[in-house]
């Protein structure tokens, strides 16, 4: 894996690691100014006093490392007082804490402008009073088993204090680590894996990236790396997952790739009634997500991108960034509009284009993954009539955007 200075700007992490779907290690110094940093540790080790002070009365979950339960650990919500009492005595990892949602104003961290184009915390916060935003806590030797991360997100993940070691496999690996009933291993690390009976590809896979993240640190796990991580010393992360226009494509693969099994797991009850809107249902319970969903999160940022164009064009009669989105500018002066034409020595004057070409990439990739979405047969079942009327709306916007960039920069 590639480490990088933390002083690694946006838009070379968003050439180099963000649209390749490329994970690195950043170094500590993006996280230097953290009160999180100053405040929750003590020697190099999380300071649980001030914790216990602070936050004691917060119910938090909590994941026993000693046993195993549909492929994870068994989770139990407690006050961080009792969790804190028994730190030394059982491998419990706290985990998925919502901190920031808890204490809103007490300023932790600071999102690094990396990570700020967030679409999925944008919509969730807003639309459903969730966030993908946590506070990880465990002693040495506390670990979470192998997976992708959920919607298969994008996540990055900053060491407070302490070390982790990640084992991270490429898109694609994970399928030669399963076993005869295509199930993924719990431990990789385990013997099991290399008992040819029980997983007969595993010797194909490719070696993985194993690396120690350190204290400060910061890692990016791209969408759909598989990873397995253990804490090699006391430990204090904290964690987003998030995602925007670069991986909608893997995100919508993932989601069609999980309906198709739900649709094999009840093929037998194809004939019923309301079918595929009962494969919906039980997409929604198993993956979190479902294709209504998933619309609406697509609409939502469309809406948003739209009416940022609309005003600015109104204002100035071209699109010009806010400025907030410095960063943001920067890579719509250097970059194109897929993931194949990167074209870092490019340098189109922003003024002279009334959509952007980062606006563009944007608005490109929302339509095609809309589009696939609508594409299936069975979505003329599944979607109501408002929410294609919606999709309509929103597809016509974004081409009438669209056509008006190509016509100008001809």
């Amino acid at each position: 894996m590639e480490r990088v200075s933390g002083q690694l700007s946006s838009q070379t992490f968003f050439a180099s690691f963000l649209l390749p779907n490329k994970p690195c290690l950043i170094g500590s110094e993006i996280t230097a100014g953290w009160k999180a940093r100053r405040e929750w540790v003590k020697y190099g080790k999380p300071n649980l006093e001030f914790l216990l002070q602070n936050f004691g009365d917060c119910i938090v979950p909590v994941a026993d490392c000693s046993k195993e339960k549909f492929g994870s650990h068994p989770k139990v919500e407690i006050s961080l007082r009792e969790y804190l009492s028994q730190w030394k005595d059982k491998p419990l990892y706290l985990k998925d804490w919502h901190f920031s949602r808890n204490y809103p104003d007490y300023g932790a961290y600071e999102t690094p402008p990396h990570f700020i184009d967030d679409w999925m915390n944008e919509f969730w916060e807003k639309y459903e009073k969730d966030d993908f935003r946590f506070v990880y806590m465990g002693p040495k030797g506390t670990w979470t088993p192998f997976h992708a991360d959920v919607y298969r997100s994008y996540s990055w993940s900053a060491n407070v204090c302490g070390a982790k070691r990640w084992i991270i496999y490429p898109p694609g690996e994970e399928d030669y680590l399963r076993d005869t009933f295509g199930n993924l291993p719990f431990d990789v690390t385990s013997d099991a894996v290399s008992d040819s009976t029980r997983y007969p590809n595993a010797h194909k896979a490719s070696k993985p990236i194993d690396i120690i993240q350190n204290s400060g640190e910061i890692i990016f796990i791209p969408s759909g790396w598989h990873h397995q991580v253990e804490n090699v010393e006391d430990t204090m992360s904290i964690n987003h997952n998030w995602g925007n226009a670069c991986n909608l494509d893997i995100m919508l693969e993932k989601l069609r790739s999980d309906l198709k099994q739900v649709k094999r797991a009840i093929a037998d009850c194809e004939d019923m009634e309301g079918w595929d809107n009962h494969c919906q249902k039980i997409l929604l319970s198993d993956s979190g997500i479902d294709y209504h969903l998933f619309l609406r999160y697509l609409l939502s940022v469309s809406e948003r991108i739209l009416q940022e164009i609309s005003e600015e064009t109104q204002l100035f009669g071209r699109f010009v960034p806010r400025v907030e989105d410095a960063e943001c500018a920067l890579r719509m002066t250097k970059f194109g509009p897929t993931r194949d034409c990167i074209q870092p020595g490019g340098a189109l004057s922003v003024a002279s284009n009334p959509l952007s070409l980062f606006k563009q990439f944007e608005c490109t990739r929302i339509q095609t993954a809309l589009r696939q979405l609508l594409s299936d047969d069975s979505t003329k079942v599944i979607f109501t009539q408002k929410e294609l009327e919606k999709f309509i709306e929103i597809d016509s916007k974004l081409s009438t955007h669209l056509s008006r960039n190509i016509k100008n920069k001809t």
